[in-house]
C-alpha cells in the first residue's frame, strides 16, 4: 500500500520525465491554495497546490502529473 499527501502531487502542462497523464475533474479555489480532483486509470486523486504554484487548468483538460517521492509512504499489509 502506498499513501501520498495531496501536496506531493504536481500538475504539469508539459512533458516532464516520469509523469503520467490525468484528466482534471474539478478545480476549487480555497484562499491561498487550489484543490484539484484528477482522474487517471480509473482512480481519483486530490491535489492541493498554492495559488502561486498552480497551473491554469480547467475541468476535462488532460494534464501531466508528477509525484514527489518525499510525500510517499509505503506500508506492508500488516501495518494497515
Amino acid at each position: 500500500l502506498i499513501a501520498l499527501r495531496p501536496e506531493g502531487i504536481r500538475l504539469t502542462a508539459q512533458n516532464a520525465p516520469h509523469e503520467f497523464r490525468a484528466t482534471v475533474e474539478s478545480v476549487e479555489f480555497q484562499g491561498t491554495s487550489v484543490e484539484y480532483r484528477i482522474r487517471s486509470g480509473g482512480q481519483e486523486l486530490r491535489v492541493v497546490a498554492s495559488r502561486s504554484d498552480s497551473p491554469k487548468v480547467s475541468p476535462r483538460e488532460v494534464v501531466g502529473v508528477t509525484i514527489d517521492q518525499q510525500h510517499c509512504f509505503v506500508y506492508s499489509g500488516e501495518e494497515v
